[in-house]
């Protein structure tokens, strides 16, 4: 937890644009590795713990959910670190109440679910409805942050592209 906290803004400048890190003076190649170690010693642990298959779900699923409800890198880590624990206490119960229904594969039911949810009700102020990303929809330009709110700007985007 200390090394998640001391690295977390060298961490999220990494993920996000190395480029931009390694010109600022960050050790890209050391943060790397430390974010690479630190994603291992969870798996190893965890899979000792609860699994595989419920360690990887938890690594990921809750992330990429949270990602749908913001796009602020420390908003994600506390509402992703929210939904594991709502996927894991849902899931828990659910198995406590059917004892013949597995806890881990129902946690893992869970966390989909609350991401499904998530990719048909979320909508961050900075992208599209998540149901057009779905289809296929792109908007005109092709810069990284700010693309869609420059296109909203200009008028570019096109609902009746959108299948929503």
């Amino acid at each position: 937890m200390l090394a998640t906290w001391l690295l977390r803004r060298p961490m999220t400048l990494v993920a996000f644009d190395p480029g931009y890190a390694a010109s600022s003076g960050l050790d890209v190649r050391r943060i790397d590795l430390a974010m690479m170690a630190l994603v291992m010693a969870i798996t190893v642990i965890g899979l000792k713990i609860v699994g595989l298959i419920l360690i990887v779900a938890l690594l990921i699923i809750p992330p990429v959910t949270a990602r749908f409800w913001t796009d602020r890198s420390g908003a994600v880590i506390w509402i992703a670190g929210g939904l594991g624990a709502v996927a894991g206490y849902l899931g828990a119960a659910i198995s406590a109440s059917a004892p013949a229904l597995p806890t881990g594969p129902i946690i893992v039911l869970v966390a989909a679910a609350l991401f499904a949810l998530s990719l048909i009700f979320a909508r961050p102020a900075a992208s599209p409805p998540p149901c057009c990303a779905i289809a296929g929809f792109r908007p005109a330009c092709t810069g990284a942050r700010g693309c869609w709110r420059s296109a909203m700007a200009r008028r570019s985007w096109n609902p009746s592209r959108c299948a929503c």
